[in-house]
Formats: C-alpha cells, structure tokens, sequence
C-alpha cells in the first residue's frame, strides 16, 4: 500500500480529524502548504482552547502537465 493511502486510511478509520470551528471565539486556522515537483500538500489545523493544534482537514494532489512547467518566476 502506498504511503499516503496508509495516511488517509489511518485518519478516516481512527476519526483523527476534528470538526472545523467557525464559531465566534473559535481557535485560530492555519494553512499549511508543501509543494515539491511533482506534488502539493495542504493541511488546515484549528488551535482549541487547550492550545493543541488539531487537523480539520487535508488534501494532496499531483501537479498535471502544465502546473509542472509553470514557473512564477519567468511569468
């Protein structure tokens, strides 16, 4: 099995994503991202009031042909 099929198995059968908070007073989101060549990652931790950060929600994806040759720096 591949890494991040064992990733996203293990958080969907053990419920380790919480539930987004958009309440008033709700602890802060973050957005994290990593992009490598081939690939982008995404994570959205929520801060609760114990001051632990917990996931909310996560993504992962391949670049296709023409988000691999793009280069903001030629733009």
């Amino acid at each position: 099995m591949k890494p991040m099929a064992v990733l996203k198995e293990a958080l969907c059968i053990a419920s380790a994503l919480k539930m987004l908070d958009v309440s008033n007073g709700a602890g802060q989101n973050v957005i994290g991202v990593v992009t490598i060549l081939e690939v982008w990652r995404v994570i959205l931790p929520q801060e609760y009031k114990t001051k632990d950060w917990h996931p909310c929600r996560y993504g992962s994806r391949l670049w296709n042909n023409a988000e691999e040759s793009y280069h903001v720096g030629k733009q």
